[in-house]
Parts: structure tokens; C-alpha cells; sequence
């Protein structure tokens, strides 16, 4: 079966139902029949309400997390065609150290020489450590990423117990961490990249994260998230009790 096209779609604002409701109850229409009609009319009255509850709630999701569209830059015909000429390029898309948050900082000490050493050109000068030189490189590394751990067992040869190492704190027996949720929904809801395609993507760089697995981290995040949110909002209600 087709779906409907939007046309054929009948939008019933909140007040309509409630006339219709008015209407079959006082209708003459046999009880059975008008405990039916009642009865719809209830379901869809339902259906409009968590729709416009679900949609509310990632609305304000959506604002948590930030934009989740850009708008397209204007090329240099339009800046002329609206009288304004076009800004200068700067740096030709060049970025410098500052622009950066690095994942990994890595320090190269010098090979032969060390601070403190007589310079080995001159023979009477003294080398002295200065700032060292900044070079950028770009990794490239699935949106999530997996980790192995294996923590070590030990089994008794007489009574056959098995003794497991613990994990360390900061790593729980879940599959997915908080910050793997967080990013997948991100990308998600606030760069507008549909489950399907992340999945794709994560099949390609050899962490495979179906459609379906998302869904369930977002799942799970939602409800962390959800009542964080709220409470916050009875919170900021509590400081200016004049705003709604």
C-alpha cells in the first residue's frame, strides 16, 4: 500500500475533534456505532498529543546539541548582483596551530643534541632549548571507534575456579561508552546525517554500527539526558518565576 500523498492528508485542528465529539455523542447513531466512532476519535486525539510531545522534546534535543543545518555561503556572483563586493580571501583555507584541538600531543626530542651541549658548528657557543616547531597531520579514524579489552583469567588446576582481573573504573561492562552516544547523536540530530549512513560509513572503516544499534544509543542517552533537561528547566522557572 502507497503512503498518501501530503494533499490527500486532512489536518483536524484540537477544536474540530472536540465539535465531533459533541456531534456523535448527541447523535442518534446506535450505541454500539458511537461507542466505535468515541473510541477513534480518543486513539487519534492520542496520536496527535504524543506526536506533538515527541516532537517538542527533539526540538529542544536539536537546540542542545546546536544547528543542525548551515546555510550555503553566497558565491561571488550573487555578492555582486546584490551590490556589495566580494570579501577577500584569507588564507586560502589555511589553518594555523591555534585553530586545532589535538587529539595527541607528541613530543620529538632531537636525535644527537641536547640543551646545555656546545653547538657543534661553531665549537664555542652553547645551545639553549627554544620553541619548538609546529607540524600539523591530519589522522583519519572512524566516527566511533572500537577497543579490545581483555581482562586476564586464572583457573585452579585442582578445583577448577576461574579468577577474573577487574576492569578498570573508568571502563564498564556496556558495549557502547557515554561518548560514543553523545557523537552518534550529534551527527544525527545536529549535523542532520541519517542512521543509515553513519552505519555505512562505520561499515567501511571496519567498526561495523548498524541502523538499529544507533537507535538503541540514542535510546539510551535520552533517557540520561531527558531528565537532566528538565530539571534544569524547573530550576531556571524557580529563579525567574516570570518566565515561561
Amino acid at each position: 500500500m502507497s503512503r498518501p500523498a501530503e494533499k490527500d492528508i486532512l489536518n483536524v485542528s484540537m477544536e474540530e475533534i472536540t465539535d465531533i465529539r459533541r456531534v456523535v455523542e448527541e447523535s442518534d447513531f446506535p450505541p454500539r456505532y458511537k461507542a466505535i466512532l468515541l473510541t477513534l476519535i480518543e486513539e487519534v486525539v492520542t496520536i496527535k498529543k504524543t506526536k506533538r510531545e515527541k516532537q517538542a522534546e527533539l526540538e529542544r534535543i536539536r537546540r542542545m546539541l546546536g544547528p543542525s543545518s548551515e546555510k550555503r555561503p553566497k558565491n561571488d556572483e550573487q555578492t555582486a548582483k546584490e551590490g556589495k563586493k566580494p570579501p577577500p580571501a584569507r588564507n586560502h583555507g589555511r589553518h594555523g596551530a591555534k585553530d586545532y584541538k589535538f587529539s595527541d600531543t607528541i613530543e620529538h626530542p632531537h636525535q644527537k643534541l641536547k640543551a646545555g651541549q656546545c653547538c657543534p658548528d661553531c665549537d664555542h657557543g652553547t645551545l639553549q632549548e627554544i620553541e619548538p616547531r609546529k607540524i600539523i597531520r591530519l589522522i583519519g579514524n572512524a566516527p566511533i571507534e572500537a577497543e579490545l579489552h581483555k581482562p586476564a583469567r586464572l583457573r585452579c588446576g585442582g578445583c577448577g575456579k576461574i579468577f577474573t582481573a577487574a576492569l578498570p573504573p573508568d571502563v564498564s561492562e556496556e558495549k557502547a561508552d557515554a561518548s560514543a552516544n553523545s557523537i552518534v547523536a550529534f551527527f544525527h540530530y545536529g549535523m542532520g546525517i541519517p542512521l543509515y549512513r553513519l552505519a555505512a560509513i562505520q561499515r567501511v572503516m571496519g567498526v561495523p554500527l548498524p541502523a538499529a544499534t544507533q537507535y538503541e544509543m540514542v535510546e539510551m542517552l535520552w533517557t540520561k539526558v531527558v531528565p537532566v533537561f528538565k530539571a534544569l528547566l524547573h530550576q531556571a522557572a524557580d529563579l525567574a518565576p516570570g518566565v515561561r
